[in-house]
């Protein structure tokens, strides 16, 4: 069970992983929206339990971010089209300080990561071509 907060403690958030690991999204928007690589936690979207001034806005046909109304800390990133990964929701990883000692198990969009941002340790990586594959369900 991961239990966490936004920065200024205003959204709560209580959820159950559904992976032993974390994963790290190096697209252009998860950069754009973190200010580097974005750490999540995919989460079992029916057990997560949030309160507080979420926002959302639409980033793409596909998915939603939230975030906090009072601080403006991220909070999640959610899939909302339709297809095989409708619903998956990935909670940012700085909401729950305690937990960041997961391993990191996946990488999304490897091949558009700077190299400045070198990860250091081993872990799968997928393509910018490989994840909109498994997003679109093709």
């Amino acid at each position: 069970m991961l239990d966490g907060q936004c920065m200024c403690g205003s959204v709560t958030v209580r959820a159950t992983a559904t992976k032993d690991f974390m994963t790290a999204c190096s697209c252009e928007d998860c950069r754009r929206w973190t200010g580097g690589v974005n750490f999540t936690f995919n989460v079992d979207e029916t057990t997560a339990r949030m309160t507080g001034p979420i926002k959302t806005v639409q980033i793409a046909p596909w998915a939603e971010r939230g975030f906090c109304g009072d601080c403006g800390s991220g909070i999640f990133y959610r899939v909302v089209a339709k297809g095989p990964n409708h619903g998956l929701l990935k909670l940012s990883a700085g909401l729950f300080p305690g937990a960041t000692d997961l391993r990191l198990g996946v990488e999304y969009y490897a091949d558009q990561r700077p190299v400045q941002f070198d990860l250091g340790q081993p872990h799968e990586t997928m393509t910018t071509k490989e994840v909109n594959a498994l997003l679109s369900g093709s």
